[in-house]
């Protein structure tokens, strides 16, 4: 179950005022902790929307939010996030992405957790052997729906790559 915490909840909230009928899923990087080696001190806030509205996200957060970036780049996550607390990412949310709600708040499944730590470039710290470790440790401890995952994959075009990384696990 990934962690709602306070701020997740007053970023619905808002969402929910302001932009009723969209669609999205908040989540906290740090999620990721919980299946890692090495414990990340990289934290930040993601909220992925739909396409159409992923922009009128972007500024309603920006309006309340420091640190609010739109479809960040590999420069941003090397050159200005080491260096800022409590970063928020606006991303596209890929259609028929996996995910679910807890106490009201649209958020992650452990299969849109594992596609997009593979596929995004908010991640690609994690790649190699820690990236293998994580999905060893989901698949340990979690029951995964390996279809759900390669579904998500798939629209994310990279159901071919995971499905050779869970093999070789």
């Amino acid at each position: 179950m990934p962690e709602i915490s306070s701020k997740i909840i007053k970023i619905n909230r808002l969402l929910k005022q302001q932009l009723p009928f969209i669609k999205y899923c908040l989540w906290n990087s740090i999620i990721i902790n919980e299946f890692s080696l090495h414990i990340n001190k990289i934290n930040y806030t993601i909220i992925d929307a739909e396409r159409e509205v992923a922009k009128s996200v972007f500024f309603l957060i920006k309006d309340n939010y420091k640190h609010v970036f739109y479809k960040a780049n590999k420069e941003m996550f090397y050159d200005y996030f080491p260096d800022l607390q409590h970063v928020i990412i606006i991303r596209d949310l890929i259609t028929e992405a996996p995910i679910k709600t807890i106490k009201k708040i649209p958020t992650i499944t452990i299969e849109k957790l594992l596609v997009d730590i593979y596929s995004d470039i908010e991640f690609e710290y994690l790649k190699g052997s820690e990236l293998s470790f994580i999905y060893k440790s989901a698949f340990d401890k979690h029951t995964i729906n390996e279809s759900k995952l390669l579904r998500y994959a798939s629209r994310k075009g990279k159901k071919t790559k995971i499905l050779k990384l869970i093999k070789n696990l």
